[in-house]
């Protein structure tokens, strides 16, 4: 793969809004599924409202479903919830490859989206008949938490896993979404937090999100299990924690019906990373990378 400015193309979205696509999960070290991997059906929203980003599916939401299909999170007997899920692929796979006690996947409440969501699950529960308790619902971040809270079953009083897919574009919205996960994650030293996100929007967004997480009592912990993952040297930045955050290089072309695979490379994370008169790397080289990253609470002086 080239990684300068001139090389391939890699298109971090695939999909067009009222397009149907099967998407068969992998290994996270694959180049493609395996045969016993599971068909799940996905329509993209046809919402108009782009700013929410949910017209697209995003790569970052495909690699999330294929580390939740490789087991590379622990969501057995979980309470899940996915916070502006989009198509809900990472959701349907945890319903019906991780064992979940339950699983919550919501948006936006846009009547389009939620409307998605809820035919992505019937059909995907019409061919996986064995899947976990899933419930679609709207959520706005920020607002009406007790709406999500009551979802969960008599076990639960709070989430045990949020799973987020490409959820830092703007960063306006960054403290309402980790309002959203202050209020619905539980405050156990187990609970976790599993993110994916493209750098696309460029790379000081998602630094201000973890940021601002950190702010709030959060940390970043390693993401387990090491060796489902390439390895690299890291660097330790101003941002703590920040050597836990893995980058990826993302396989592929312009041609969007080639679904990403990870290359093998690793790169450590770094605040910044560009030339001397520029602040980050040109788009055609972000989004060649995908970050992955896993927190948890601080104050619980949480394990990975």
């Amino acid at each position: 793969m080239t990684n300068d400015a001139s090389g391939p193309t890699l298109h971090p979205s695939f999909g067009h809004p009222g397009s149907c696509f099967v998407y068969r999960p992998k290994a996270v070290n694959a180049k493609e599924p395996d045969a016993d991997a599971p068909a799940i059906p996905i329509m993209v929203p046809e919402t108009a409202i782009y700013m929410l980003f949910a017209h697209r599916q995003w790569r970052a939401g495909m690699l999330l479903a294929d580390a939740i299909y490789t087991h590379a999170f622990d969501l057995e007997d979980k309470c899940v919830l996915e916070l502006g899920a989009g198509t809900g692929l990472p959701s349907l796979t945890a319903a019906i490859c991780a064992k979940a006690r339950k699983v919550v996947v919501t948006d936006y409440e846009d009547e389009t989206i939620i409307a998605t969501l809820r035919a992505n699950a019937r059909y995907t529960k019409e061919i996986n008949h064995d899947m976990a308790p899933l419930q679609v619902a709207g959520h706005t971040w920020g607002s009406r938490m007790d709406d999500v809270l009551d979802l969960l079953p008599p076990t639960h009083s709070h989430f045990d896993v949020v799973v987020l897919a490409d959820c830092v574009w703007e960063r306006f919205s960054h403290d309402i979404l980790l309002r959203s996960i202050k209020d619905l994650l539980s405050r156990s030293k187990d609970a976790r937090i599993y993110m994916v996100a493209g750098l696309h929007t460029g790379r000081s967004t998602l630094v201000h999100f973890f940021r601002h997480a950190l702010a709030i009592g959060l940390c970043l912990v390693p993401v387990p299990p090491a060796d489902v993952w390439p390895t690299c040297p890291q660097e330790t930045t101003a941002l703590p924690g920040s050597e836990h955050i893995m980058e990826l290089e993302v396989g592929g072309t312009w041609d969007e019906h080639e679904t990403p695979y990870l290359t093998g490379q690793r790169r450590p994370f770094l605040l910044h990373r560009g030339s001397p008169d520029q602040e980050d790397e040109p788009i055609q080289v972000r989004n060649h990378w995908l970050t992955v990253s896993c927190m948890a609470w601080a104050a619980t002086e949480a394990t990975p």
